[in-house]
């Protein structure tokens, strides 16, 4: 990746599940603990996939990503509609930013990434 700006999406919405995650567990908000937790097992899971092809190929990346990522999108669609419910349960301002984050990662993992 020539410009790593071109990640920016990712890493947001990694941060978003992590913050999920922790405010949820703190505040006993469990639908919005959930979210966060799916959010960070897609990105583990991508993660892991992209890291195990690597390790077997080095080039492989310049043809393409592996085609279970595309399976693993679906985890991260998951986690968007657990904060779109979440969002409809309390409507507050860190649950609309990880819905936009969310919504906006969708659209560039299916539109741009795969």
């Amino acid at each position: 990746m020539t410009a790593p700006w071109l990640a920016a999406p990712a890493a947001l919405f990694v941060l978003a599940s992590l913050a999920q995650l922790v405010t949820g567990a703190i505040r006993g908000r469990a639908l919005t603990a959930f979210a966060g937790l799916t959010g960070l097992a897609f990105t583990g899971l991508a993660a892991d996939a992209v890291w195990g092809l690597t390790k077997v190929n080095e080039t492989a990346l310049a043809v393409g990503v592996p085609r279970v990522l595309e399976l693993y999108g679906w985890i991260a669609v998951g986690s968007a509609l657990l904060t779109v419910a979440a969002l409809a349960r309390a409507r507050t301002i860190p649950n609309s930013l990880a819905a936009t984050v969310a919504a906006g990662f969708l659209v560039w993992w299916w539109s741009w990434f795969l």
